[in-house]
This record gives structure tokens, sequence and C-alpha cells, in this order.
């Protein structure tokens, strides 16, 4: 398969349609139930036209669509087994969806044990179709990578400090003005000229 021709964009397209014209991954869930699952699997086939872009082998991205679709037609047969009431075929279900998932993830997903199972199988007997779809998919899907704790997350910017109500809402002080001037101010001293032209008459000097 020449790498030139099966781009991410293109071979996501062909695993998309060959999803999307599967009955056997739907045909035991009505539109609403099987809604988790068709989305889960587009996203998944998403990220394996991602992984494969970069290979020439079509084997590979073969294998990785096939596990796919078996895991995705496993879920849908174990609700219709759940419906009808033997917990065996559920139990074969589960087992099967293990081995699906670990050929479709590798190690990064944690196969379910035997007392986790049986916690399921318990379980379930209160969720609906949907919920059961949900609560496989959580189980057989690698973690996603956990958000950062409260202890390790950066501190948020600090910011200043908002002025206090009564700040807020007081009126602007008015600008202060020098007083005006009294009026004593305003006619000033007399100078000594003025007083000694309106002052006493000076004696006259005989001649």
């Amino acid at each position: 398969m020449p790498q030139e021709a099966n781009g991410p964009e293109e071979l996501e397209k062909r695993v998309v349609e060959s999803l999307m014209s599967d009955p056997g991954l739907r045909d035991e869930l009505t539109d609403d139930e099987a809604r988790p699952l068709m989305d889960w699997g587009l996203s998944q086939a998403a990220a394996i036209a991602r992984r494969m872009a970069a290979q020439a082998s079509a084997e590979s991205l073969d294998d990785a669509v096939g596990d796919l679709r078996k895991l995705m037609k496993r879920i849908n047969r174990l609700v219709g087994h759940r419906r009808e009431g033997d917990p065996e075929l559920v139990r074969k279900d589960l087992r099967r969806l293990a081995k699906y998932s670990e050929r479709l993830f590798g190690g990064t997903v944690v196969r379910p044990d035997e007392a986790q199972l049986e916690t399921f199988l318990a379980e379930q007997a209160v969720l609906d179709n949907r919920g059961i779809v949900e609560r496989l998919l959580a189980m057989f899907t690698p973690p996603q990578d956990a958000a950062p704790s409260l202890e390790t997350s950066p501190e948020p910017q600090r910011l200043t400090a908002p002025p206090p109500p009564e700040q807020l809402h007081a009126p602007p002080q008015p600008e202060k003005l020098d007083a005006p001037p009294q009026p004593h101010q305003l006619a000033g001293p007399e100078s000594p000229e003025l007083l000694s032209d309106q002052g006493e008459n000076e004696p006259h000097e005989p001649a």
C-alpha cells in the first residue's frame, strides 16, 4: 500500500466507512443505546488511522481495524445475551472483550480479573443497555491521562485586590483650594509714602 495514497485522512475515511456500514456492531441496540459505542468506535478509528499513516503495511491497519470491530461487535452481542438472561454467555462475552482489548491496545489497558467480572455481572442487573455499553467501554479502554492534582497544578496568577466597597461608591473628593483672602488682607497695609502725603502738616520753620 503506497504511503502517498494513504494519508491519515484517507485511512480514517476508509475505517469510518467500514464501521458505519456494519450492522453487526449495533443491531442489538437502539439508536440512543448505540450512540456511545459508535462515537467511541469512530474516535478509535481516527486514532488507528493516525498510527498507521506512517506505515506502508495494509496488514497492520486491517488487523487493528479487525480487533476494533470485534470489540464493538462483542459489546453489542453481550447486550443481547444479557437480555436472554444467561449469565454464562455474558461471562464468555466479557472474556472475549478482554482478549480483543489487549490485542487492540496492548499493555495500555488492564485486563479485569475474575472478581471484577463477577462484580460487573452483579451491577449490570440495575443498568439499562446504554449504561451497560458505557460501563464496558470504561472497563476495556485504556484510562485517560489523569488531570493534574491541585498540589502540582501551577499557582494561579495573583491579581491586585479590588478596592473596598466604600471607596468604590464614595464621591470624589473636591479639589482643595486656597482660602479666599480676608478683607483686611485685600486692602493691605498703607505704604509710608501714602502716609507722608496724607499725614499731618508739619510746622513751618521761621524764615
